[in-house]
């Protein structure tokens, strides 16, 4: 479950699942890259001039680092019910299935799937994934696309050029232009826009970080500087 946990803590700002009685498990040993997490800032920020998302006295664990080593996880992935109610959490009384079923969710859960070898629940997975449309998510929509059989890249490029305008007019307009411009930013890569990917990945980085979105911009630059 560990796995999971990780994944879904990088695609997701909060998410939380529970173990219902009736639920089909498998588990082994995983080696993969996992991006280390530094230590948490001991002076969190006082919350007189904003009304929500309030953090004081507690530290804020949001130092995601660059750093990538290979580590062994034991793996415990949840097939069924992830978005079951948790008691004593009232925020997953009407279920957890608007996050569950984002194309980015479905894309990761389908690479956990497919590392553990059950090929059918993956292929599930990114089927899901593959059928997002909004310029947001549909970078994790091409992404598991071409993870299925019969993928297409010529039927990709209108609609991700389409979500890239789209996500450039939300960067000017939108209350998180950080995200923003990180979106546009990975359609811009997806799509060979090198030069326009570097500049909105930095126009990122100077913005509020908002939905992780500086984290975000770290793993996708790390990601094109790795590539053969």
């Amino acid at each position: 479950m560990r796995i999971l946990w990780r994944i879904i803590l990088f695609g997701v700002v909060a998410t939380a699942w529970a173990l219902p009685q009736e639920v089909r498990v498998w588990q082994g040993a995983l080696s993969l890259p996992t991006y280390e997490e530094g230590l948490p800032d001991p002076n969190p920020p006082f919350d007189q001039l904003t009304t929500s998302r309030f953090n004081y006295p507690y530290t804020l664990r949001n130092n995601l680092t660059g750093r990538r080593a290979n580590h062994e996880w034991r793996a415990m992935a949840v097939a069924q019910s992830l978005g079951s109610e948790v008691p004593g959490l009232a925020f997953t009384h009407d279920g957890l299935e608007p996050v569950l079923q984002s194309a980015r969710t479905s894309y990761l859960l389908g690479t956990a799937f497919a590392s553990c070898g059950q090929t059918a629940e993956a292929t599930s997975k990114f089927e899901l994934a593959s059928a997002a449309s909004s310029p947001d998510q549909i970078r994790c929509a091409w992404l598991a696309a071409k993870k299925l059989p019969g993928f297409d890249r010529a039927q990709w490029q209108a609609p991700l050029e389409t979500a890239l305008e789209q996500a450039e007019n939300q960067a000017k307009t939108s209350g998180y232009p950080g995200w923003w411009e990180y979106t546009a930013a990975s359609l811009a890569q997806e799509l060979g826009h090198a030069e326009e990917a570097n500049f909105r990945f930095r126009n990122a980085l100077l913005l509020p970080d908002r939905m992780l979105s500086y984290h975000l911009t770290r793993l996708a630059k790390r990601e094109t500087e790795t590539m053969p």
